[in-house]
């Protein structure tokens, strides 16, 4: 046993000097090839080869840097903006400064004048200079930097003496050139100046004159003459001084002060199930609060309104993207966006809204023609009114011509220095008016996936739907829309028809392009698009043969004739008979019958009641919509509508077919169809 022991022994032994000869060997095969491949050196280990291909397409210097370039110098970016539409661009990255990352957009050195700071338009939009001397990036360029992702502004100064200084903006981007590049900066920090944002909101202006005339600032305001630059834009330029000037110009307190009251009432009308904004404060939070705790918002909101402030997190909308059912899900414009903003926010908002309207009642200031987000006022009073006048024409052997206009993203679209332009026409209050330019500009969104929040994205223009503001301001905007004693307009929020009447098909529809032409420059001057390819010309006439008329132009488009059109839900055609209507409305409403399925059929296990609730709440609305309007129609469309309703109440009722259809009507309490309209009057 001894033997076989130390035998063991020994070949053990044996066996571990060969590995360790091995080891040794392969020790020597690494050294010698680290000696041999620089690549060794650099690059240690997986994470870092990983890293050094983190970014294939930077977007900016700072992706740069993480690709581990950390020398100062021109490298090629792509940024993902319209503008750039995807192009790549030279940039000059400093990776020495403040821990490198930084994308240069001007150098410049007064004491070598190698460069010409002076130029026109068009060269400081597309930029001009040598990237590695003394340059300018171009304002297209910083445009596209600064709304891709949140962006840090700095400034490097040094005197001639060798004094330098800094300055640091934390929150920094631009607008594009149809709002004249303006610009947002705040969050200061650094040693130059006093952190005054005096340039903060001020549009790009190209100085004239001398050296000696201006500074070397293209962002100040002061030398303004519209007619030096941007000739094409002088009633844009005009509105945006007047905006600035009042902008900064001092203000008395005018609003009446946020009573705790006001504030319990209007959480008390939140509905609870409700989903919150970015910052988690549901519905169900607020109303569960203790009267303490309402006196605290309530003296928050009231400092607020003295500062003329909105605050910035309430202005970040959490968009959730809603699949359209049966759509091709890689596109974009098969979701529907949800926008959410903070509960909180919508507090603040109904207080300035309660203002906003007792000034607007007060002063009588909205026109007549506007019937929608108004008080008393519906879709069916405005097609009252527009087929009262139709009616007329007919009396009066008349042809009425109706234009109707197709406004693009109305409330996505509104000039913020537009309105504000058009609250101080109004004379409204100089601290509203403040209010607002706070709760409209440095808005943003964040679109959430999965739970998953994207980077925040700016919103350049526009109202956010979800607020309680938005619809007063919008109607704000189309107030003083264009008008002529020859033609009749009716609004209703975006839904615009513009009508005028004469014997002859071929007058009206002059009378309607001479309209169109002038309404062309109010929707230019105040940026509002429309869609001439949904637009549509319908004439009102009896008469059974009509002359061929040429279209009416807008923006040099033409605007097709149509036979029939949907205006605010119901479909008017040319003898306004209604045929198409209530053929539709009948076609909705056995689909919504259907949808309701087992619920109200006759074995259905629900109370005859329950089955009624059903119908009266879903299925009937839908097929006596605009009643008001249609209920003069032929009897034979009546009896369509009249016809569908009986099957309805005797599927409800599971009633045999010799049963009176009448009774049935009796015994449920439901009016026939037959004389519905009168008793809206």
């Amino acid at each position: 046993n001894d033997g076989k022991i130390f035998s063991s022994n020994s070949s053990e032994c044996g066996e571990k000097e060969k590995v360790s000869a091995y080891l040794e060997i392969a020790n020597n095969l690494i050294e010698e090839a680290k000696n041999k491949y620089s690549m060794c050196d650099v690059v240690k280990n997986v994470a870092e080869v990983a890293a050094a291909v983190r970014h294939k397409k930077p977007v900016v210097c700072a992706e740069v840097l993480e690709n581990g370039q950390e020398k100062s110098d021109v490298y090629r970016i792509w940024t993902r903006n319209r503008v750039m539409d995807g192009r790549s661009m030279q940039v000059y990255c400093d990776m020495d400064t403040d821990g490198g990352g930084w994308t240069v957009i001007q150098r410049r050195t007064e004491a070598t004048n190698q460069t010409d700071f002076y130029r026109d338009w068009k060269t400081y939009k597309r930029g001009f200079g040598d990237i590695r001397e003394e340059f300018w990036i171009g304002n297209d360029i910083i445009f596209a930097l600064t709304n891709q992702r949140q962006c840090t502004l700095r400034f490097d100064m040094q005197n001639v003496s060798g004094e330098c200084r800094y300055a640091i903006y934390s929150h920094f981007w631009i607008e594009d050139e149809d709002a004249v590049y303006r610009i947002h900066i705040g969050d200061y920090n650094g040693t130059a100046g006093t952190g005054r944002d005096k340039n903060n909101h001020k549009i790009f202006i190209l100085l004239g004159g001398s050296r000696q005339e201006g500074g070397d600032n293209p962002f100040v305001q002061e030398g303004f003459d519209p007619r030096r630059e941007i000739e094409n834009r002088p009633f844009s330029l005009t509105i945006q001084r007047e905006v600035v000037e009042f902008l900064n110009t001092p203000h008395t307190n005018d609003l009446e002060l946020i009573r705790a009251q006001e504030v319990a009432d209007f959480i008390k009308k939140l509905k609870s199930n409700k989903a919150p904004g970015l910052d988690l404060i549901s519905n169900r939070m607020l109303k569960n609060l203790p009267l303490k705790f309402i006196l605290y918002i309530t003296f928050i909101l009231n400092l607020m309104l003295e500062r003329c402030y909105f605050p910035q997190c309430w202005k970040t909308a959490v968009v959730d993207p809603i699949p359209k059912p049966d759509q091709d899900l890689n596109l974009p414009q098969n979701y529907c966006p949800i926008s959410l903003l903070s509960s909180l926010s919508k507090v603040y908002g109904s207080v300035l809204l309660k203002r906003l309207n007792q000034f607007l009642d007060n002063n009588n200031i909205i026109i007549s023609e506007q019937f929608g987000f108004r008080k008393n006022l519906s879709t069916s009073h405005q097609l009252l009114r527009v087929t009262e006048l139709i009616f007329d024409g007919f009396a009066m052997s008349e042809t009425t011509g109706a234009l109707f206009l197709d406004v693009a993203k109305p409330f996505d679209n509104i000039w913020h220095d537009g309105l504000l332009a058009k609250l101080m026409r109004l004379s409204c209050s100089a601290q509203f008016i403040k209010i607002t330019h706070s709760f409209l500009t440095s808005r943003n969104f964040r679109v959430r996936v999965n739970n998953i929040l994207s980077n925040p994205r700016p919103i350049l223009s526009g109202c956010a739907q979800v607020s309680l503001l938005s619809p007063a301001m919008f109607n704000i905007y189309v107030n003083d829309i264009s008008n002529l004693p020859s033609c009749h307009i009716a609004i209703f929020a975006d839904d615009t028809a513009i009508l005028t009447k004469h014997k002859h098909p071929d007058t009206a529809v002059l009378a309607l392009q001479t309209y169109v032409s002038q309404l062309q420059l109010w929707l230019t001057d105040w940026k509002i698009k429309v869609n001439p390819s949904k637009c549509s010309c319908l004439l009102f006439t009896k008469k059974r043969n009509m002359p061929v008329l040429n279209p009416i132009q807008i923006f040099r488009q033409p605007i097709p004739f149509v036979s029939e059109y949907k205006y605010l839900g119901l479909i008017l055609d040319a003898k306004l008979n209604f045929d198409s209507h209530i053929q539709r409305a009948v076609t909705k409403a056995k689909n919504s019958s259907f949808a309701l399925g087992r619920l109200i059929a006759p074995k259905s296990t629900l109370a005859i009641k329950h089955k009624l609730l059903l119908y009266k709440a879903i299925v009937r609305p839908v097929m006596l919509y605009g009643s008001p309007i249609w209920g003069t129609t032929s009897i034979r469309n009546l009896r369509k509508l009249q016809v569908f309703q009986n099957q309805q109440l005797a599927r409800i009722v599971n009633a045999p077919w010799y049963v009176r259809r009448k009774l049935i009507h009796q015994d449920l309490k439901i009016d026939p169809v037959f004389g519905l309209h009168e008793n809206y009057f």
